[in-house]
């Protein structure tokens, strides 16, 4: 197909799918990933064939601002969970981080001895 009937074929839906993302109207919100699915086929097929770039950009813009907007609120919930997560981490690494400078010494005093016998030929060879 070329550029021109595939433009005029699609032309009203990706308006429609333009009016949604920056309106929030133009059709049922339930029809968002559907539409937007199409609209990333649209924009895959209009790549493989070679159509202008004018359109490969509009069309990639357009599915940028579409999956941010069936993404975004996702994202907000999921980084709550995520804040929890890095949270509960940071918590256990001070304990540890304490007990690092606290047996610092200890560990010391063991690898300075365990050279000590390496060097001296304690352990057996292989």
């Amino acid at each position: 197909m070329k550029q021109t009937p595939f433009e005029a074929a699609h032309e009203r839906e990706w308006a429609e799918f333009e009016m949604f993302v920056e309106q929030g109207r133009g059709f049922d919100p339930a029809e968002m990933p559907a539409r937007f699915r199409r609209l990333c086929q649209a924009l895959a097929l209009a790549a493989q064939r070679c159509y202008s770039t004018d359109l490969v950009d509009r069309l990639n813009r357009l599915a940028l601002r579409g999956h941010h907007a069936l993404y975004a609120n996702r994202r907000r919930e999921s980084q709550a969970v995520l804040d929890f997560g890095d949270m509960m981490i940071l918590g256990m690494a001070f304990p540890n981080l304490i007990g690092v400078v606290l047996l610092s010494d200890v560990v010391r005093s063991a690898l300075d001895g365990y050279w000590k016998r390496l060097k001296a030929g304690e352990f057996p060879r292989r």
